[in-house]
């Protein structure tokens, strides 16, 4: 089966949205009919929620059986002020852990605030 527009999957704690979804199933098939799900192709500005987790990417790959899902194209996952980038970001759902294949981190740590007399407060 094959949806477009503006898709979204949600499951749990578990939101997903994008442009495309294609469904495959156990029988090999594209129908319904063709028994339960066996994985979901989501493609075009894929975003996923899964409890305090965002995560972007250009298309993921739910593989059921498996727990996880595979996220390709530019994908990077963030949560609170914290976000990692890598070549691939897999999504272990029983676990609720993510791996990241050749990660590049961007933390961003909260502001601290400048005392007084401190060369900040000379400039005014």
């Amino acid at each position: 089966a094959v949806f477009s527009g503006n898709v979204c999957v949600e499951q749990g704690a578990l939101k997903i949205t994008c442009s495309k979804l294609e469904v495959f199933y156990t029988g090999g098939g594209s129908r319904r009919d063709d028994t339960d799900v066996d994985r979901m192709v989501f493609s075009g500005k894929v975003l996923i929620e899964l409890d305090k987790r965002r995560g972007h990417c250009e298309q993921a790959v739910y593989q059921r059986r498996a727990g996880r899902i595979v996220c390709t194209g530019q994908p990077w996952v963030e949560e609170e002020r914290s976000r990692i980038r890598g070549e691939v970001i897999e999504y272990l759902l029983k676990s609720k852990e993510v791996k990241v294949t050749r990660p590049r981190a961007v933390i961003h740590l909260p502001e601290e605030k400048q005392p007084r007399g401190s060369a900040a407060d000379e400039k005014r």
